[in-house]
């Protein structure tokens, strides 16, 4: 598998939250992993920075990553749509 940019933003379709994480993410502690259908018609799964009242259907940005050597996609609610 190679990295590739991908269109920053789309529509949450599911979510779910890793409450018991593996060993190689256990210092992250709960986190939430969702499932985004993007504009360009693609769908992926990423990290989600859920926030109380974000909801299935919501529109969402991928979030710029400060440390390239991520290469999972990371999302929130855009909540100035």
């Amino acid at each position: 598998m190679i990295p590739i940019q991908i269109p920053g933003r789309g529509r949450l379709v599911s979510w779910t939250t890793i409450r018991k994480p593996p060993l190689k993410f256990k210092a992250d502690g709960l986190y939430h992993v969702g499932v985004v259908d993007l504009d360009n018609g693609q769908r992926v799964t990423g990290r989600l920075l859920l926030q109380e009242g974000d909801a299935l259907g919501d529109r969402v940005i991928a979030l710029s990553e400060p440390n390239q050597a991520l290469t999972t996609p990371t999302f929130k609610v855009d909540k100035h749509v």
